[in-house]
């Protein structure tokens, strides 16, 4: 059963992240690095909420927590962008792009979390 609820949540997940990759783009003229940026941090918030909230594993953590949130956001894209920019940009901003999202996810995580506790 597990299986299945991070099946259909990280479909859903995937889906949810290319309409907020779309709009993203679209509507506030983003380039793919700040898109990704947007989504993986937004990501790390909500991995962070979800967790405190379901208080223990259940099937709203495979499927929200797992599923979801790992549909939602994109280890792949942001490789493939780092990958990218190694080539076309400079590499003292790739560096300073991939630490600030590795850190900044960490810290959007704990302030998911952290506001879920005190909502609670």
């Amino acid at each position: 059963m597990n299986i299945i609820l991070v099946g259909v949540g990280s479909a859903l997940g995937g889906l949810f992240r290319y309409c907020v990759d779309s709009g993203i783009i679209a509507y506030f003229d983003f380039n793919a690095y700040a898109s990704i940026a947007v989504i993986n941090l937004l990501g790390s918030f909500l991995i962070g909420w979800i967790l405190v909230q379901t208080k223990q594993v259940s099937n709203t953590w495979y499927f929200w927590g797992i599923g979801f949130c790992g549909g939602f956001t994109t280890f792949a894209s942001f490789s493939h962008l780092l990958y990218e920019g190694v080539f076309n940009f400079d590499p003292k901003v790739i560096c300073a792009y991939a630490i600030s999202l590795i850190f900044g996810g960490m810290f959007c995580f704990v302030l998911g979390a952290f506001l879920a506790k005190k909502l609670n």
